[in-house]
């Protein structure tokens, strides 16, 4: 396992959005407290929420680029007009 010197200074330098590093650091405090069996859930919690966050900016990222590139295409005629 790692020392916790070596913890952080990963932590520190993996890149997180404010809230993501805030959380990280508030669980690799708790990891001091508790053991692995009490803290693998909420460690998996945190690693499925950035997924979730990740994919969900994707998805909008996907959707404004949409919006703004239709735009640029000539208009369809609607066959049911």
């Amino acid at each position: 396992m790692f020392r916790k010197d070596e913890v952080i200074a990963l932590a520190n330098s993996l890149r997180f959005r404010h809230a993501e590093k805030i959380e990280s650091a508030r669980l690799i405090s708790l990891s001091h407290e508790m053991k692995w069996s009490s803290l693998r859930p909420l460690v998996l919690a945190h690693r499925e929420k950035i997924r979730s966050d990740v994919a969900a900016f994707v998805q909008e990222a996907m959707n404004q680029y949409h919006v703004k590139h239709s735009s640029s295409l000539p208009n369809q005629i609607d066959s049911d007009a």
